[in-house]
C-alpha cells in the first residue's frame, strides 16, 4: 500500500482556483476531464465533511502551462480573416459593411424609442417635452416623431422645464 502524502501542504481547491485564475466549477471541470490537478479528501473534525485538497505540484504545472499560452493581439486577430468560398466572402463583405460603418444619411426624424436611446432620457420625459412644445421639436405621426436637430440643442430649455415641475 503507498503512503498517504501529507495534505497539510497541499491547497484547498478553492485557492488552487484562485492561483490558477479560475471558479471552482471550471476547476471541477478540468479535474473532471483531465484528471489533473490530483485530489484528494482531507478528513476534518468535529463532524465536517472531508475537504478536497489538491496536489500543489499539478497547479504549479498548470500556472506554468498557462504562462505559455499566447494571446492574440486584436489587430492580429482583426486583420486575419480565412479564405471561403465566393458566397461566403461576399456575404462576409456585406456584414463588414453594415457593421463597420454608420449611416450615411442619420434619419432627420426619430421615433419617441429612438429618440430615448438617442438621448438617454425616458421615453415618458420625451412624450411630456413633446406635449409642452418645449425645447423640442416633435409631431404626431403615427406616434411621435423627434428632429434630430432640436434632441441635439435640447439642453438649457430641459433643465428650466425640469425646473419648472411640469
Amino acid at each position: 500500500m503507498t503512503p498517504q502524502p501529507d495534505l497539510s501542504k497541499w491547497l484547498s481547491k478553492f485557492d488552487a482556483a484562485r492561483l490558477l485564475g479560475i471558479g471552482e466549477s471550471t476547476l471541477d471541470r478540468r479535474i473532471k476531464r483531465t484528471g489533473c490537478p490530483e485530489v484528494r479528501m482531507r478528513p476534518r473534525g468535529n463532524g465536517l465533511k472531508p475537504e478536497p485538497m489538491c496536489n500543489p505540484d499539478d497547479v504549479a504545472r498548470m500556472m506554468e502551462e498557462s504562462k505559455r499560452a499566447v494571446v492574440m493581439p486584436r489587430e492580429t486577430a482583426v486583420q486575419f480573416r480565412p479564405s471561403f468560398s465566393s458566397e461566403v466572402d461576399q456575404v462576409l463583405r456585406v456584414i463588414d459593411h453594415v457593421a463597420i460603418r454608420a449611416p450615411e444619411n442619420p434619419a432627420l426624424w426619430l421615433s419617441l424609442k429612438a429618440a430615448s436611446a438617442y438621448t438617454g432620457l425616458s421615453m415618458a420625459l420625451l412624450q411630456r417635452l413633446a406635449s409642452s412644445g418645449v425645447g423640442v421639436l416633435a409631431v404626431k405621426d403615427n406616434g411621435w416623431k423627434f428632429q434630430r436637430a432640436s434632441l441635439d440643442e435640447l439642453g438649457e430649455e430641459l433643465v428650466g422645464f425640469l425646473e419648472s415641475g411640469r
